[in-house]
């Protein structure tokens, strides 16, 4: 395919995923592209704190604050992603336990183990509600801000 090079080649030959930095600021001109993110309220001291800290695990997916530019991507559903966190991967589009869960699964095995289990039934049926549970109290939890309470619906 076109834009890979040998490196890439290889590694996916060889049945390994090429090594990517963890963080949103890539290096420019770096032979490699993510397809994957993972979208935060950057308002929220709570998932910033969690974000801050998923971003120093090995997942091959950018950790990255829902911004404006985001939120006018079609493939987001910008009243959803106020209260669930977004996971894009090409054209799906994941939201809550089930986003959490994929970006798991773009880690090594035990983190990729416990992200497929969280993201299909049927551990993704309980994990659903305590999401909906830990979102809607994310103004009462370590870190947490004012900024951090779910609009009213």
């Amino acid at each position: 395919a076109e834009g890979r090079d040998v490196e890439q080649d290889a590694a996916l030959v060889s049945g390994h995923r090429p090594i990517v930095p963890q963080r949103s600021d890539r290096i420019e001109g770096h032979a490699w592209s993510m397809t994957s993110h993972l979208l935060f309220d950057p308002d929220c001291g709570f998932c910033t704190t969690i974000a801050d800290r998923m971003r120093g695990w090995p997942l091959s997916t950018t950790i990255e604050p829902l911004s404006p530019g985001w939120l006018a991507d079609p493939r987001i559903d910008p009243v959803r992603a106020q209260r669930e966190i977004p996971f894009l991967d090409g054209d799906h589009t994941s939201y809550g336990a089930e986003a959490f869960g994929r970006a798991l699964s773009t880690g090594p095995l035990p983190l990729r183990l416990v992200g497929s289990a969280i993201s299909q039934a049927p551990v993704l049926w309980l994990a659903r509600p305590v999401y909906r549970i830990v979102a809607s109290h994310r103004h009462e939890l370590p870190g947490s801000t004012d900024a951090c309470r779910l609009p009213e619906r």
